[in-house]
């Protein structure tokens, strides 16, 4: 509980901070990286298609981000994500066909701490709903529960970001992905 009311505190103390034009306003960016999919054990969603380690080595993600900086340290927008999957079995493993792919959609909201410097650290949790369909083994639908974010944004300017970020999500059907790349955030 007390975890809770802390980030109660940092997000009430985030949207009540100062607002200048600056640092208010519409936010887009564009993420690329790698990610490893994860099953718990059993979890395959009752059906026959597993969309485990055993089917997928990876997947190379395109994430597009907009949204709003309601304060110097919050933002609160949508994201939607296009990944073609790379599959066991192709050698070396390639991207065999863009129908083997994974898309994900929902809204995250993420905390900035020390906003207006050089290097601004953020976290984020997020949720959605995830399409994954593998060609000729089948198909799945979930939702993403929980989708949790961290990263470090490097100042390229005044209105231009970038750096690294992690991210690891779980859905319904007992699985999700560990995600590592590269954000470019845009706020004009």
């Amino acid at each position: 509980m007390s975890r809770l009311l802390i980030i109660a505190e940092i997000l009430a103390v985030s949207i009540a901070s100062p607002v200048s034009a600056a640092d208010s306003g519409f936010s887009g960016g564009i993420r690329l990286g790698y990610s490893v999919p994860w099953t718990a054990k059993g979890g395959n969603n009752g059906g026959s298609f597993s969309p485990t380690s055993e089917i997928i080595l990876g997947q190379i993600p395109l994430w597009a981000d907009a949204g709003w900086l309601v304060s110097p340290n919050a933002y609160l927008g949508a994201y939607v994500q296009y990944a073609p999957l790379l599959l066991h079995g192709s050698r070396p493993p390639v991207l065999n066909t863009l129908l083997n792919a994974d898309l994900r959609t929902g809204i995250d909201l993420i905390l900035r701490f020390l906003p207006g410097e050089g290097a601004v650290p953020w976290v984020g949790v997020g949720s959605g709903y995830e399409w994954l369909v593998v060609y000729g083994v089948g198909y799945l639908g979930a939702w993403e529960f929980l989708n949790l974010q961290a990263g470090v944004d490097f100042g390229a300017g005044s209105t231009f970001w970038i750096g690294p970020f992690a991210s690891a999500s779980i859905a319904q059907s007992s699985r999700g992905w560990v995600q590592f790349g590269v954000k470019m955030t845009f706020n004009p």
